[in-house]
């Protein structure tokens, strides 16, 4: 009866430990790809397409506070900004219409997550995800 208890008690305890740890790696991922389509992503947008740019991040800004809020605030903001480093350092030798298509590609997915039912139900599965 004691080691079933104690075997109870022990999978129960690991798999909370699972589930905390795949809770933090999620986490962990949304900081960082939400790091990579907002300030990364501005980091890396040719001069040209750098207005067009802020202003759709503005908005996005402005539409979603909360979700900004815990980005700004997750214990994983060092570790996105820093894996991100290489991406801005990068950005530096390739081709500006390289960079063009992907500073296009990422307003248009900010612009999906403002104006569409899809893309609003996504920030809300995320603010849901980075408050546990």
């Amino acid at each position: 009866m004691v080691k079933l208890l104690l075997c109870t008690l022990f999978i129960t305890t690991v798999v909370h430990a699972v589930e905390r740890d795949d809770t933090e790696r999620m986490k962990r991922k949304l900081t960082l790809r939400m790091y990579q389509i907002t300030e990364g992503a501005l980091a890396r947008c040719p001069q040209e397409d750098t207005k067009a740019y802020q202003e759709t991040l503005d908005t996005f800004n402005t539409t979603y506070p909360e979700l900004i809020t815990l980005v700004a605030g997750s214990a994983y903001r060092k570790y996105a900004i820093d894996q991100y480093v290489d991406d801005i350092h990068r950005s530096q030798i390739e081709t500006t219409e390289a960079l063009s298509q992907e500073c296009l590609y990422k307003k248009s997915l900010l612009t999906s997550m403002i104006n569409t039912a899809a893309g609003k139900q996504s920030v809300a599965e995320m603010i849901k995800a980075l408050k546990q």
